[in-house]
């Protein structure tokens, strides 16, 4: 119970972290390359927050999905990627299959 505690108010205080300062950030439009975390790193940082079969790991997405890949192939824990682009991308493709477009 405590870990489940811990882990909702670190969701609750990142989220509010990131709305406060959200303000204060102009978007950019050329903020830098992608550069993906080592999969050493990835596993070090699940290792660290001790995440196990029975969490539900949730990574907002910008990248390629090796957080919730790797919780779930290595440490057995579920989860998700909310990865808005692959979002939108899926009702665009829903919204073409519904009118009968072949392409999908």
């Amino acid at each position: 119970m405590h870990k489940l505690l811990r882990t909702v108010f670190a969701i609750v205080f990142a989220l509010a972290a990131s709305t406060a300062f959200a303000a204060d950030v102009q978007p950019s439009k050329n903020a830098g390359p992608y550069v993906p975390s080592p999969q050493s790193v990835v596993s070090d940082m699940l290792k660290l927050a001790d995440v196990g079969p029975e969490d539900f790991v949730i990574d907002l997405g910008s990248g390629d999905g090796r957080i919730v890949l790797t919780a779930a192939k290595v440490f057995g824990a579920r989860g998700f990627e909310s990865k808005s682009r692959r979002i939108w991308s899926s009702f665009r493709t829903r919204r073409r299959r519904k009118k009968g477009s072949p392409t999908g």
